[in-house]
Parts: structure tokens; C-alpha cells; sequence
């Protein structure tokens, strides 16, 4: 997944503010590697986790760790296991 195609496809948020897509919904989350502690939730800075539409959870699931969010001044590394919203 290149870095345009990636833009807005991921949001950082704690498990409480879960993320709601404008045009598609988020339908699953990652960890971000290492502790955690740098990811903080935009909404009350606890830790958070990447919340991933449809096509950045394809690109996970193709092997892809590094996703950009609305921005392309960073990325954020998430890990191995994917968790899905119930």
C-alpha cells in the first residue's frame, strides 16, 4: 500500500473512543509495536491502539506494519495480532 493510497485509512484511538469513519466504518484495530506508551488516543491521550477500515486491514492481512493516518509526517508500526470490533 503506497503512502497516498494509505492516507486516512487508519485513526489512533483508546478502546473507549473508538474511531467512526465518515465514508467506512472502522472494523478492526491493531497494537502499535514496542510499549505503547508514544500512541496516545486523540480524543483523551491514554493509550491507544490504529483502528483500520476495509482497505488498510486488506493490507495488514497482505503483510503490510507500517500505516500512515491522516498525515503523511509519520507512521505508526502495529503488530502481529489483529483484533476484531464485535
Amino acid at each position: 500500500m503506497d503512502v497516498q493510497a494509505s492516507l486516512g485509512q487508519i485513526i489512533v484511538r483508546c478502546l473507549d473512543h473508538k474511531a467512526q469513519g465518515r465514508d467506512a466504518p472502522y472494523i478492526a484495530y491493531v497494537e502499535p509495536v514496542g510499549d505503547g506508551l508514544a500512541v496516545r488516543c486523540a480524543k483523551c491521550s491514554r493509550q491507544g491502539v490504529v483502528w483500520l477500515k476495509a482497505t488498510s486491514l486488506k493490507a495488514w492481512e497482505e503483510g503490510s506494519r507500517d500505516f500512515y493516518p491522516n498525515t503523511s509526517t509519520l507512521r505508526v508500526r502495529v503488530g502481529e495480532e489483529v483484533h476484531f470490533e464485535n
